[in-house]
């Protein structure tokens, strides 16, 4: 089996989401699209909680792999299918209270 039956392949706007989010103080982003088995994209950190977000291509963003369906359907907490860093701020900040600052 080669090397490229393991890559997961990235979405075309994951790169510029990323960037994004990293221009944004308070924001933590680790990039766990490399792991695969569904898992999701990217892990962030916001007023001391955790999300998890799935990224898609607009026009992909109903469109899941085997793993993928099974990840988010098995999964016992938080993540979230997005096509923009837009969608990731109004997450973040839905999920905030003063709690959590």
């Amino acid at each position: 089996m080669s090397w490229s039956s393991y890559y997961k392949k990235k979405d075309l706007n994951h790169a510029g989401i990323v960037k994004e989010l990293k221009q944004i103080p308070g924001i933590s982003i680790l990039d766990i699209s490399s792991l695969g088995k569904g898992c999701g994209d990217i892990l962030v950190g916001y007023r001391n909680l955790n999300f998890l977000f799935e990224i898609k291509q607009p026009s992909q963003k109903n469109k899941f792999t085997k793993a993928e369906k099974y990840f988010h359907l098995s999964w016992n907490g938080q993540i979230a299918t997005v096509t923009s860093s837009k969608e990731i701020l109004q997450i973040l900040n839905s999920f905030s209270t003063p709690n959590n600052q």
